[in-house]
C-alpha cells in the first residue's frame, strides 16, 4: 500500500491536472457537506412546521366548539385549557407539544391577532357565564372573527411549509449534482490507479500490507545486489513474529496487519543502510543491509521495539553478520531461520547470530531423521548394559539397558543427538519397544544357558505412555519370552509424568500391579518433588548423579543424605548414579544406599562384554 501511494504521488507530481482535480474534489466535498447540513436543518424545520399547521387547525376548530358549548350552557374548562396551551405553544414554541416558532412576519402578525381575539373570547365567556344574555351577540362576532383570523394563520403556515419543501427539493438537486461530480472524479481516479499499476510491472512484486518485496522478488533483487562488483560486506537480518496465526484468530487479520505495518515502520527507523527488504512469510521479514562496524544498531533496535511497540507480541531476531556472496539469498535466509528455530518459544532469548555450527547441527538432525527407520530395521540400535553394584553383596545386582546407535559408516552416534529428536517426533516409542525386546532376549538367553540372571532396567519415555494398551503390550512381550515380570524394571522420570500426572500415574500403577518393578529415575535432578513420591507406585529410587557429585562430606545435613533418608522412610531401594570415586562409594555405603551405578565399577557395556563381566563375578 505504501508503494501504491508513492506511485500515485509521483504520477500526480508529473500531471498538474491531477493536482487540480484533487482540489476540485475537496471543494465539491465541502459543498456537499454544507448542502446536506442545510437539508437536514430544513427537514427538521419542515417537520416542525407540519406540527404547527396541525395545532393551528386544532386551535381554529377547537375555539368554535368551545364557544358553541358555552352558549348552549355547557362549561368545558379542560377544552379551554387545552386551547390556551396550544395558543401559547404556537406563540412561544413548546417542547411539550414539540412546536417551533416560524420565522415569517405575516404569519406572526396573524397569529398575534388570533391570540388577541382568543383572549377577548375568554373574557366574554367569563362574563357570559354570569349573565348568559347580555353579550351573546358580541361573543358570536368574536367567534367568527377568530375563525377567519385563525384560518388565515393556518394558510400562512401551510405556505411556509411549501416554501421549505421547495427549498429542500432544490437542495436535493444540488446534492445529486455533487454526488455525480464525485462519482465521476472517483471513477477517473480509479482509472488512473489502474493505469499506474499497469504501467509499473514491478508493483506486482510488493506485499501490499507492509510495503516490502514479496519473498521471491526479495531473493531476486538481493541476489542482483550481491552480484554487483562492489566488495562491500553485507549483513542479513531476519525478523520472526511468534504465534501470529493465534493472534490472527484472537484479534482478527485486519488488526494484526495494522500491527505488522507499524512494526515494519519502526524497524525501518532503527535498521541502518537497508538495501533491500522483503516479507518471506506471513510472520517473517528479511532485510539486506550494509555491514555495520558493531552491534550497536541491533541493541538500539531491540530497545526501541521494546519501548515504542506496545503490542503484546514476541519478536525474534536472526542475524547473518557477514554473508557469503557465493550463497543465494534464499539459502542465506534459510540458514538464519534455522538459527531462529533454536530460540523460538524461549522467554528472554530474542537474538541469535548465525554460525556454521547451526548448519552442521541441522545436517546431523536431517541425517538422523533420514536414517532412523533403516537403523531400526537393520538392528543398528544396540543395547548396552551398565551394571548396578550391590553394596550389600559386593556383586552385580542388576543393570540398566541403554540404547546406542552404531551406524555402518558413521560409527558410534551420541545418544544426546538422536534421543531428543526421537522424543520430539514420537519415534522413541518404537525404539523403546525394540530395546525392551532386546532386554527380554538377553534374559531368555541367560536363562537358557543356565547363567546367573540379574534384573534389567529399561527406560519408559513420555511418548510410550501414549501408545494404546501399552501395559498389555509390555506384558505380552515379557510373557512371549517366558520371563518373570519382576526381572524387568521400568524406569520413569518425574518430567515424563508431569504432562498428565493423573493418567500417567495410573498407567504406572497398572505396570506395578502387573508385577513389574518401578524405578523413579533422576531423582534430585531439578524436577523432583515429594508429591511425586506420593503419586507414583514405586519400588526403587534412583538418585541423580548431580546429588552425588555436589555432595560435600563436610556438610552434616546434605541434600544427598536427605534424599537417602527419605527413600529409606518410604521403604524404597536406593540406587546412586554417576559414582566415580571410592570416597563416594564409602559415603553412600555409610548412608545405607543399596546399589551403585557409575564408572567407578563399570561403564555401559555391549551385551557380550557385560556377559563376560558377569562371568568373572
Amino acid at each position: 500500500m505504501n508503494e501504491l501511494l508513492s506511485l500515485l504521488k509521483n504520477a500526480e507530481q508529473q500531471d498538474s491536472m491531477k493536482k487540480a482535480e484533487r482540489y476540485v474534489l475537496v471543494t465539491v466535498l465541502v459543498i456537499l457537506i454544507g448542502l446536506v447540513a442545510l437539508m437536514m436543518f430544513d427537514i427538521r424545520r419542515l417537520q416542525g412546521t407540519a406540527r404547527v399547521v396541525n395545532y393551528a387547525g386544532i386551535m381554529r376548530g377547537g375555539t368554535q366548539r368551545f364557544v358553541k358549548l358555552e352558549m348552549t350552557g355547557f362549561t368545558n374548562q379542560v377544552l379551554e385549557e387545552r386551547i390556551n396551551k396550544i395558543v401559547l405553544g404556537l406563540r412561544d414554541g413548546s417542547k411539550e407539544l414539540n412546536l417551533i416558532q416560524l420565522d415569517d412576519e405575516e404569519y406572526q402578525k396573524h397569529l398575534n391577532d388570533t391570540i388577541t381575539i382568543w383572549n377577548a373570547i375568554r373574557d366574554k365567556i367569563a362574563d357570559f357565564r354570569i349573565d348568559r344574555m347580555d353579550n351573546r351577540e358580541e361573543l358570536l362576532f368574536l367567534s367568527e372573527d377568530h375563525f377567519v383570523t385563525a384560518d388565515k394563520t393556518v394558510s400562512l403556515a401551510e405556505e411556509y411549509s411549501q416554501r421549505l419543501a421547495s427549498r429542500i427539493e432544490k437542495l436535493e438537486y444540488g446534492i445529486y449534482a455533487c454526488f455525480i461530480v464525485i462519482a465521476i472524479m472517483f471513477l477517473r481516479q480509479l482509472m488512473h490507479i489502474i493505469y499506474v499499476i499497469g504501467s509499473r510491472k514491478d508493483f506486482r512484486e510488493w506485499d501490499t500490507v507492509c510495503g516490502l518485496y514479496k519473498r521471491d522478488y526479495f531473493f531476486e533483487h538481493a541476489d542482483n545486489v550481491l552480484k554487483e562488483k562492489d566488495n562491500s560486506p553485507y549483513t542479513v537480518l531476519c525478523i520472526y513474529v511468534e504465534h501470529l496465526k493465534v493472534m490472527n484468530e484472537r484479534y482478527g487479520v485486519q488488526k494484526c496487519n495494522t500491527m505488522l505495518q507499524e512494526l515494519v515502520d519502526l524497524l525501518h527507523k532503527y535498521i541502518p543502510e537497508c538495501i533491500v527488504h522483503g516479507r518471506l512469510a506471513e510472520d517473517t521479514f528479511a532485510f539486506l543491509i550494509k555491514m555495520q562496524p558493531d552491534d550497536g544498531w541491533l541493541n538500539r533496535m531491540q530497545e526501541g521495539i521494546e519501548q515504542d511497540f506496545w503490542y503484546p507480541i514476541s519478536v525474534k531476531y536472526g542475524v547473518y553478520d557477514e554473508i557469503a556472496r557465493d550463497l543465494s539469498m534464499s539459502t542465506t535466509c534459510d540458514r538464519i531461520m534455522m538459527s531462529v528455530e533454536s530460540i523460538k518459544n524461549l522467554y528472554g532469548s530474542n537474538l541469535v547470530h548465525y554460525d556454521e555450527t547451526v548448519i552442521e547441527q541441522a545436517r546431523k538432525q536431517h541425517f538422523i531423521l533420514e536414517n532412523m527407520e533403516a537403523a531400526l530395521t537393520g538392528h543398528q540400535f544396540k543395547p548396552y548394559f551398565q551394571p548396578k553394584h550391590s553394596l550389600h553383596t559386593d556383586r552385580t545386582g542388576g543393570a540398566e539397558v541403554l540404547v546406542r546407535w552404531i551406524h555402518p559408516q558413521q560409527g558410534f552416534m551420541n545418544p544426546g543427538e538422536f534421543i531428543p529428536l526421537f522424543e520430539e517426533n514420537g519415534f522413541v516409542a518404537r525404539m523403546d519397544f525394540y530395546i525392551w525386546e532386546e532386554a527380554c532376549k538377553a534374559l531368555r538367553s541367560w536363562k537358557d544357558k543356565g547363567w546367573p540372571v540379574v534384573p534389567l532396567s529399561v527406560n519408559m519415555s513420555r511418548k510410550d505412555f501414549d501408545v494404546p494398551d501399552v501395559v498389555a503390550k509390555l506384558v505380552s512381550l515379557v510373557d512371549t519370552y517366558g520371563l518373570e515380570h519382576d526381572l524387568l524394571h521400568i524406569e520413569v522420570t518425574e518430567s515424563t509424568i508431569s504432562g498428565d500426572p493423573t493418567r500417567l500415574a495410573s498407567i504406572v500403577r497398572e505396570l506395578h500391579e502387573a508385577g513389574f518393578v518401578i524405578e523413579l529415575d533422576d531423582f534430585g535432578s531439578g524436577y523432583s518433588s515429594i508429591a511425586t513420591l506420593n503419586e507414583l507406585t514405586l519400588d526403587v529410587l534412583k538418585l541423580d548423579m548431580s546429588l552425588v557429585r555436589k555432595d560435600d562430606p563436610k556438610v552434616e545435613n546434605s541434600a544427598l543424605k536427605f534424599a537417602v533418608m527419605m527413600g529409606k522412610m518410604l521403604n524404597l531401594k536406593l540406587v546412586a548414579e554417576g559414582v566415580e570415586t571410592a570416597e563416594q562409594v564409602e559415603r553412600l555405603r555409610g548412608m545405607g544406599c543399596d546399589y551403585i551405578q557409575g564408572f567407578y565399577y563399570c561403564r555401559p557395556l555391549p551385551q557380550a562384554d557385560f556377559e563376560a563381566y558377569l562371568q568373572k563375578e
